[in-house]
């Protein structure tokens, strides 16, 4: 055969049967089937990669920082099933997952505790197995089905301390005494509970313990507590001892059998115990004795005793605070020994002693004769007093005393004499209501009694009346008073001297006939001092009313202000006057209401000057 150096093709395909080089064969490309283009090997720069059907199964590539890589299934492809072995003297690692049927972990000369497989997390170990078996796991173990153990023994971070379950039940350790897992603080078997077990350790149950059956305690040195309510139908013990406090009872509803004593103890700060047997006839001498002798016993309910009546001269019985033993003492004593501040011995019997009884202070104080007759401090700042059944016939707050509905109507009877203190003001409403004014009237500060805004005592109201036939135009006519003679100027005929304090309070006047149009009349007050000219009087009060040409014959009221005042001895009048001459002369009716203060009335002789 030749020997062929070089073959080198141009322009078409050379197909050759076979290649044999002693030196390197260079392929700008792939090497690729020549039956199935899709099967090849690709070559790239620091890359060669084997494709068959089109999906590549292998890949190397050159990294950096060895970071080379080997990729199975390609980078990113698929990941290839290897039906044979994979053995690797190193590390297998896989950034993705590690999928198998069966995962088979061998080594042979393990060292002991010497971990086979781990899990690691940010270089936190979760889990991992060693040579013989044990795992480590570093958070829950959650399992759908069952946990299976050898021995049955699951133990915690106190390799002393365990639950094991076998066939013949389960088993509680904790810390044994002899550090073996063999004895046991607490025992669940088909044949019952045992709770304690052979540590002897003591019981604590603080919820109710109800059994159907019976709970046994051989103990001699352990000490079984009940925190809530126990209900057994036997309690066998070599020893049995009821400690309680408070309010602790033991509640027998059967029958008690002891071939040795009973006993109730006490304490010397007075708290009893009790010995309650319901309906039992006692037939042993010696604990009827005791009873009845205060023996080593204390307070004893025995209702089973016949009924009686207490009286004085009976006896009760105590534990006395000197040396805690039983005594008696007469009821006569004890009503002596306890009676205090407002409570004495009255015949043997509980009585109020008043001369110890200062005040008595009390937001829901009642006192009184019974439920329909009392006195009532219930509300604050307030005594209502209650006669009768519902009715409150008074209360007295700090608004006054309020007098209401009863038989007599609220009235008041008073063998004395009753002061009303002076106010400025007058009541709110004051129709049927006597109170005591001292504002300015009259022309004087003393205070007025008042009903229903009329004075009453030294202040009273007179009429003085009048009337005249008279032609009232533009020009002042001055009244004539107690029917004297009218005129337009005042003169001695018209005047009518006070003889006290006074105030002008109305004038009431009815026109005689027919009103030709509209007209403002004006009314005055005047007054002349002591010593002054009758006929120059000074005005005090002026005011004016209106009255339609439709007012024919309808009379009308003017009211006076404060300052419409008379002292004693000034000389007072009332004149009209009207802005047009509405009619020719009629006859005028009136009736001036004053507001005597007799209180001001000369005692003596006396000159007004």
């Amino acid at each position: 055969m030749p020997n062929w150096k070089k073959v080198i093709t141009s322009g078409s395909n050379a197909h050759l049967n076979h290649i044999t080089a002693s030196g390197n064969i260079s392929v700008g490309g792939n090497i690729i089937h020549v039956g199935d283009p899709d099967t090849k090997i690709e070559f790239a720069a620091d890359t060669i990669g084997f494709t068959a059907g089109n999906r590549q199964f292998l890949q190397f590539a050159e990294g950096t920082a060895g970071g080379d890589l080997i990729a199975l299934g390609g980078v990113g492809g698929t990941p290839p099933i290897i039906q044979g072995h994979i053995t690797a003297s190193g590390n297998i690692s896989a950034s993705g997952e590690l999928q198998a049927t069966e995962l088979h972990l061998v080594k042979t000369g393990a060292t002991s505790n010497e971990k086979l497989l781990t899990v690691t997390e940010d270089g936190n170990e979760r889990f991992a197995v060693d040579e013989d078996g044990d795992v480590t796991l570093d958070g829950n173990l959650t399992a759908g089905g069952n946990v299976i153990s050898s021995n049955g023994i699951f133990k915690g971070p106190d390799a002393d301390s365990s639950i094991q379950i076998l066939d013949s039940g389960i088993f509680i350790r904790s810390n044994p005494s002899d550090g073996l897992d063999t004895n046991t603080v607490a025992k669940f078997l088909n044949t019952g509970v045992d709770i304690g077990g052979s540590e002897e350790a003591p019981v604590t149950i603080n919820t109710n313990l109800t059994a159907s059956n019976n709970i046994s305690a051989s103990s001699t040195t352990g000490t079984h507590t009940f925190g809530g309510q126990t209900t057994v139908n036997q309690i066998t013990a070599s020893a049995f001892q009821f400690v309680g406090s408070g309010d602790a009872e033991l509640e027998v509803q059967g029958h008690i059998t002891a071939s040795g004593n009973i006993s109730a103890s006490f304490t010397s700060t007075g708290s009893f115990g009790t010995l309650n047997l319901e309906g039992t006839n006692f037939s042993s001498a010696s604990l009827a004795s005791a009873i009845a002798g205060g023996g080593s016993g204390g307070s004893t309910d025995l209702n089973g005793l016949s009924a009686g009546s207490i009286a004085v001269g009976d006896s009760i019985a105590f534990i006395d605070a000197d040396d805690n033993s039983s005594k008696k003492e007469a009821l006569a004593d004890v009503v002596t020994l306890l009676a205090g501040n407002g409570i004495q011995n009255s015949a043997n019997k509980f009585a109020i002693n008043t001369s110890d009884i200062s005040s008595i202070l009390n937001a829901s104080l009642t006192i009184g004769r019974d439920a329909d007759n009392l006195i009532n401090f219930a509300t604050d700042n307030q005594m209502e007093f209650q006669v009768g059944a519902g009715n409150s016939e008074m209360i007295l707050d700090t608004d006054g005393l309020n007098i209401t509905a009863g038989s007599n109507s609220g009235s008041i009877y008073v063998s004395g004499s009753i002061e009303f203190s002076p106010n400025d003001f007058k009541p709110e409403v004051s129709a049927s209501t006597l109170y005591n004014f001292s504002g300015t009237r009259a022309g004087t500060t003393n205070p007025t009694l008042e009903y229903n805004g009329i004075p009453i005592g030294p202040k009273q109201y007179e009429m003085i009346t009048g009337a005249m036939n008279d032609d009232i135009s533009t020009s002042k006519i001055y009244l004539p008073m107690n029917n004297n003679f009218e005129g337009t100027f005042a003169s001695d005929e018209q005047g009518i001297v006070a003889p006290c304090s006074g105030s002008a309070k109305t004038l009431t006047v009815r026109p005689g006939g027919t009103l030709s149009a509209d007209v403002v009349y004006t009314i005055t007050f005047e007054t002349v001092s002591a010593g002054g000219s009758t006929s120059s009087p000074t005005v005090k009060d002026s005011q004016q009313i209106t009255l339609a040409n439709a007012n024919d014959n309808d009379p009308f009221t003017v009211t006076f202000d404060s300052d419409a005042v008379v002292a004693p001895g000034q000389v007072m009048y009332w004149s009209i006057q009207g802005d047009v001459d509405v009619s020719g002369a009629l006859n005028y009716y009136f009736t001036a209401v004053m507001e005597w203060d007799y209180s001001t009335l000369p005692t003596s002789n006396t000159i007004h000057i």
